[in-house]
Order: structure tokens, then C-alpha cells, then sequence
């Protein structure tokens, strides 16, 4: 009964999501010489990572402790990060995106298996709707709620020696619910602040706790140019997987 609780609730906070932007978009409030605003930010995030999934099958467990320079060596494809904003007045909608495929190779010092090679994809995808409570030339600050859906994969492969090849695969995806708050404070003609905060979870999804905190110096390099580096922490925990990502970014946010 509380899985199928918890799923109404998710499907409530989907729903609440949609009406959020439909409500946003056609409010005459929001309409009144209020003009479209895009944004888009590809960034480099130089993030480490700490994950681990541990599915029921003990063999089919996957560990992941790796800095950004073996990330670098160990990727499996392109990786792709970015994010993007489309707002009206003082509502906006918000994306971030997240793919990193790795891949690194097992040494069983040719004991039992003649080494192997395990394989981990994460992707994540974030959507919140944000609400202006501030619009003043020093500070904007933004409040909302939204989803954040995780992908993680994971294959591990140790080839026959004494014994014979041993090959597993895990899959899960999932989605939790996600409140924010976001606030950017200006220190100059050109320079800034921007914090960023969110949790979610609560108990709705099968998640324990997910979590963000984003900090970055910003710096308009032009009218639709801003240039940020700062320092991100991304992650999630349930059951059976804790994947936790942090470390120092820098980006260009382009405004259309």
C-alpha cells in the first residue's frame, strides 16, 4: 500500500509541475510586457565521483571511486552537461542534463578469472518550474519545485580462467520530486553570486534523499554572454544505489 501511495503522490507532483507552467504561461500577470527569455549554459563540470550499486546479487556489485583525471581516461563516449532556461516575467522553467559513461577494466591478478572489464552509465535529467520572489537590481532571488530523474546502469564482465566468465547486468531508473531555491546577488557593474540549493525525495519515491548545492562567480562578459565557475555537489541515495558527484565548474551562460 505505501508503494502505491508513494507512486500517487509522484504522479501528483508531475501533475502539479504541468500546472504549474501552464498556469505560469497563461497568466495575464506573466503576459503583460513580459518578453520570452532563453538561456542556455554548456559547462565543464571537473567532477569526481563516488557511487555504488549493490543489487541483490553480491557478483553483480559495481563500486565507483574515481577522481576527474580517471574519469577522463576511463570515458566509454561522449559525455554531455548542460542546462537551459526559458522564462517569462517572473516564471521560469528550468533543464539540466547530465550523461557519463565510463568504463574500466578489472584486475584479478589472473587468480580465479583472467581480469575482466565493468561498465557504469549514469544519466541524469532535471525539470523545475521557479517562481520570482525577488526582482530588484541587487538581488533575484527564485523558489519552485520540479523532477529529477536518474538512470544508472551498470555491467560487469570477468573473463573465464579457473573459472568460468561471469557476466552481470543492472538497470534502474527512477524519479523523485525536487523542491529549489536559487538567489543571485550582484557585487558590481559586471560581477555576481549565484547559490543554488535543492532536496527531495521525502519519502514520495523510493529514494532515501537526493540532493544539489551549486555556488558560482559570475562575470558578464557582454549584454547576452555571462561567464561562471564555482563548485557543484550532486547526489542521490536509495536501496540500493548512493551515487555522489562533486567538484569545481566552470561554464558560459548565453542568453537568445
Amino acid at each position: 500500500m505505501k508503494f502505491v501511495s508513494g507512486n500517487g503522490l509522484l504522479a501528483s507532483a508531475i501533475s502539479g509541475l504541468f500546472a504549474f507552467v501552464v498556469v505560469a504561461w497563461s497568466s495575464p500577470s506573466a503576459a503583460q510586457e513580459a518578453p520570452w527569455e532563453f538561456a542556455i549554459t554548456p559547462y565543464l563540470w571537473a567532477s569526481g565521483m563516488k557511487a555504488k550499486v549493490s543489487p541483490p546479487r553480491a557478483a553483480s556489485s559495481h563500486t565507483v571511486d574515481v577522481k576527474f583525471k580517471d574519469i577522463i581516461e576511463n570515458l566509454d563516449g561522449v559525455p554531455v552537461i548542460a542546462a537551459g532556461e526559458i522564462r517569462k516575467g517572473r516564471f521560469g522553467l528550468v533543464a539540466d542534463l547530465m550523461y557519463l559513461p565510463l568504463e574500466s577494466r578489472i584486475d584479478t591478478r589472473n587468480l580465479l578469472f583472467n581480469d575482466g572489464k565493468s561498465e557504469m552509465s549514469t544519466l541524469m535529467v532535471a525539470v523545475a518550474g521557479f517562481y520570482r520572489v525577488s526582482d530588484s537590481p541587487d538581488i533575484k532571488a527564485d523558489v519552485g519545485a520540479g523532477l529529477r530523474l536518474w538512470s544508472i546502469s551498470s555491467k560487469t564482465r570477468l573473463n573465464a580462467g579457473l573459472l568460468p566468465a561471469v557476466s552481470t547486468k543492472f538497470d534502474k531508473t527512477f524519479v523523485d520530486p525536487i523542491i529549489g531555491v536559487r538567489a543571485t546577488l550582484s557585487l558590481a557593474e559586471r560581477w555576481s553570486v549565484t547559490g543554488y540549493f535543492d532536496l527531495g525525495a521525502f519519502g514520495i519515491s523510493s529514494s532515501e534523499l537526493t540532493w544539489q548545492l551549486l555556488g558560482t562567480v559570475n562575470y558578464r562578459a557582454t549584454e547576452w554572454v555571462d561567464l561562471r565557475a564555482g563548485w557543484r555537489h550532486l547526489g542521490v541515495k536509495r536501496d540500493n544505489i548512493k551515487v555522489n558527484l562533486t567538484g569545481p565548474i566552470i561554464g558560459a551562460t548565453f542568453r537568445l
